[in-house]
């Protein structure tokens, strides 16, 4: 499971690269929808500040 940590800039990146849409725009940070996730790895993979972690 991934997760989307305090370190997030909301550049969209993980957004825009994630081949079945599952981050959500939250406040105060983005949402990885558990349900929808594939477990690909993309979104921590393209993330340039780390904000992106394998729990």
């Amino acid at each position: 499971m991934y997760k989307i940590t305090e370190d997030c800039r909301f550049c969209n990146t993980c957004i825009t690269v994630c081949p079945v849409e599952a981050i959500e725009k939250t406040y105060p940070i983005y949402r990885i929808n558990k349900s929808l996730c594939i477990e690909c790895g993309t979104c921590q993979e393209y993330c340039s500040f780390g904000a992106v972690i394998h729990i």
